[in-house]
């Protein structure tokens, strides 16, 4: 954990949080359920422990949500319509941020690029997260307008990330589109000067990630090789490059596989660099040092028509630092074989049911796991701690606090085909897992398949339909617990369902109800002592 601003509050109280919020990630348990009911949402975004969401032409709403053992209390506000037609959005909260991304039609071509292919471009707004007015830190006219090859927005998709000063959007073709001739593109911007610092265009790009201020991860894939390429901000330009190679300060290899094992997807899951400006108020927060990357491997087995998923979690350091791996490898963009770096890893094959990371938080994340058939009907959610002083704690106080620590090497063996030929994969990063049994009455009313996490509070999605479309439901305040971080539960009628643990209210049962237009999900929130081991 890192000190935070927070100068109101004594050494002792300090200490006193820091232990409350540490007991609240270690021993994990259901104490209640909370309900509200949103609907029409076409877009959502989440980060930094806000949730925005909203459709593309009536504004967004966006819940806070509180955390109790850091004194951050729960916030809801709406910013109206903001004159344009939403294509998506994101924020973030350290900085007051908020970017909107609007298309629009121009046969002229924008910031120096090439005459447009099409007549679609993008126009990407930064305002202010907390009024939606213009942001204060950014420049004249507070907006880029960028024009990807080929774009267009009824079968591309934009992925937005933000990192202190830059900005990134990932553009992706649809899986109609012909992947040879419309590209992937990253392009990466200082948002508060509008330079451009990065725009690569590739067909074998599979996702982004910032890992620091000034330097950015792609995930790149070939049929039988694949890569994690590291960028260095501070040594590119904003031209447009073709290859990867171009502008790639070094890669990560992962293992080349003969024709019968295929890399079908790479996917990155991290959470939000922690920028400069630290949350104000809070006492703590996590050390951006100690973050941990995840890559989700699908692998594709030809002679059995099978896939199969495995999680890979890399600490920051190991991505930043690979030269530690063998010094006397050197060259302009080195490449680091998997033996040379897997070691510092932790390598997990996902087992049949489970859906497994959405997002991270610092070096934690969390996933579902629906049980087995002929099992008793239920679902898990498992916590997982890539930090290895939390395992050493564990393993040094001997607290039976229902967690495993997992210490030795581990060995993933890949089948092809009759097992007549094998694979095997060694990493050895310690990790903490913890396995938490939902409510059965939770269970046979919701299917939740997916987890995301934040610093404070864990997020369980459903796609459910739920026939009680439309109704207010109840939040029913149980005001004699005090509990960090709350849970939301979202189903495909979006009841978004938080419970604000910040303040213990003397109320009883009030609703809550937001109402928009468009697709509908509803949602139910559960409480639960949460939380964390040391970081």
């Amino acid at each position: 954990m890192v000190d935070g601003p927070a100068n109101h509050l004594t050494i002792e109280e300090r200490r006193s949080r820091l232990r409350r919020f540490q007991t609240a990630w270690r021993e994990v348990h259901w104490e209640k359920e909370e309900l509200f009911t949103v609907t029409g949402v076409a877009l959502e975004y989440f980060a930094g422990g806000v949730l925005g969401y909203g459709n593309t032409t009536e504004g967004l709403t966006f819940r806070r949500l509180g955390g109790y053992s850091r004194g951050l209390p729960g916030k809801i506000w709406h910013l109206p319509d903001f004159g344009i037609t939403l294509y998506g959005f994101a924020l973030d909260p350290l900085q007051d941020l908020l970017v909107l991304l609007e298309v629009f039609e121009s046969t002229e071509s924008s910031q120096g690029m090439p005459a447009p292919d099409t007549p679609f471009q993008l126009r990407v707004h930064l305002r202010s997260l907390s009024t939606g007015e213009a942001h204060p830190a950014a420049f004249s006219p507070r907006f880029i307008e960028h024009q990807p090859l080929h774009f267009n927005p009824i079968n591309w998709t934009c992925y937005t990330f933000i990192s202190d000063n830059h900005m990134a959007i990932f553009f992706v073709p649809g899986a109609e589109v012909d992947i040879v001739s419309y590209l992937p593109e990253v392009s990466v911007w200082r948002w508060k000067t509008g330079e451009r610092r990065l725009c690569v265009s590739y067909p074998d790009i599979d996702d982004f990630a910032f890992l620091d201020e000034s330097r950015v991860l792609l995930a790149i894939r070939g049929s039988h090789e694949a890569c994690l390429g590291v960028y260095d901000l501070t040594r590119t330009s904003g031209e447009r490059h073709f290859w990867t190679d171009n502008a790639r300060e070094y890669a990560l290899l992962y293992p080349r596989f003969p024709r019968t094992i295929a890399y079908s997807r790479l996917q990155i899951r991290a959470d939000q660099p922690v920028s400069q400006h630290s949350p104000e108020g809070l006492p703590f927060h996590l050390d951006p040092s100690g973050r941990v990357i995840t890559v989700m491997l699908y692998l594709y087995l030809p002679d059995t028509d099978s896939e199969h998923t495995f999680v890979h979690f890399i600490p920051l350091a190991c991505l930043l630092t690979p030269r530690e791996f063998d010094s006397a490898l050197t060259g302009k963009a080195p490449n680091y074989e998997f033996e040379m770096w897997s070691q510092y890893t932790r390598l997990l094959e996902e087992s049949k049911g489970t859906n497994f990371v959405s997002n991270m938080s610092g070096s934690r994340c969390a996933s579902c796991f629906e049980l087995e058939a002929g099992d008793s009907p239920g679902l898990n959610i498992t916590l997982y701690d890539l930090n290895p002083l939390a395992v050493r704690q564990d393993l040094a106080t001997g607290v039976d606090n229902g967690a495993t620590c997992f210490t030795r090497e581990g060995l993933v063996t890949i089948v092809v085909g009759d097992g007549s030929e094998d694979y095997d994969l060694c990493t050895e990063l310690p990790y903490r897992k913890r396995v938490v049994p939902m409510p059965q009455e939770l269970i046979t009313q919701y299917r939740f398949h997916d987890a995301m996490i934040s610093d404070d509070n864990i997020v369980l999605v459903s796609d459910q339909d739920d026939d009680r479309r439309g109704s207010t439901m109840a939040v029913s305040w149980d005001y004699s617990c005090k509990l960090d971080p709350s849970w939301l539960m979202m189903s495909d009628s979006w009841h978004y369902v938080w419970v604000d643990t910040t303040y213990i209210l003397p109320s009883v049962a009030q609703s809550i109800s937001t109402a928009t237009s468009s697709p509908y999900r509803t949602s139910m929130s559960l409480n639960t002592t949460l939380a964390a081991s040391e970081h």
